[in-house]
């Protein structure tokens, strides 16, 4: 089966007049964002910043707001991920994954139309399994020591500055002292 490269509405837009179809569609369409693997280094890079997860977060929902049109085509999808990724992630990118990402969007579409979702909850599933391999990863580098107890050569030395006592003048008020940096 071809994927398809065009989306058209019968009515005015391709916002699925069933919720549930909506909501799976958005479901399924934001997993294959978060799942593009140029998008998923940029964000884990800090490409776009410190902000760089919500920047993703908004490029999901600059999609899903192209299906308020009466045509969607993959050029279009492809264009807004391409767009976002070189304006927000400074990331000029010259492999065909968008295109891909796109035609899955569509295909996913096309599916949620036919009241579908095995490809949704499949790119579902494989985010989850994605983001649970990252906690277990996060896990295992976080922990230097096997046996779970920390050597004296392991923490961290800090020196302790001795509490600054209060100062009174003669009427007997304290005087306000400023703050060391440390």
């Amino acid at each position: 089966m071809s994927l398809p490269t065009k989306v058209e509405a019968e009515g005015n837009s391709l916002v699925f007049p069933n919720e549930k179809q909506q909501a799976r569609f958005e479901v399924g369409l934001s997993s294959a964002i978060f799942l593009w693997d140029e998008l998923t280094t940029a964000v884990d890079n800090n490409w776009g910043g410190a902000d760089s997860a919500e920047k993703r977060e908004w490029l999901v929902g600059t999609v899903i707001d192209l299906f308020n049109e009466r045509v969607v085509e993959a050029e279009d999808i492809e264009y807004r991920l391409l767009g976002v990724m070189e304006d927000e992630f400074d990331a000029v990118l010259e492999t065909d994954g968008a295109f891909k990402v796109a035609q899955t969007i569509l295909s996913l579409y096309v599916e949620c139309l036919e009241e579908n979702y095995a490809q949704v909850d499949a790119l579902y599933n494989k985010f989850m399994a994605s983001r649970n391999a990252e906690k277990v990863k996060v896990q295992v580098e976080d922990s230097d020591d096997e046996d779970g107890s920390a050597s004296d050569e392991d923490e961290m030395d800090v020196d302790e500055t001795p509490k600054q006592e209060p100062v009174i003048d003669e009427d007997g008020f304290e005087l306000v002292q400023p703050r060391r940096r440390r």
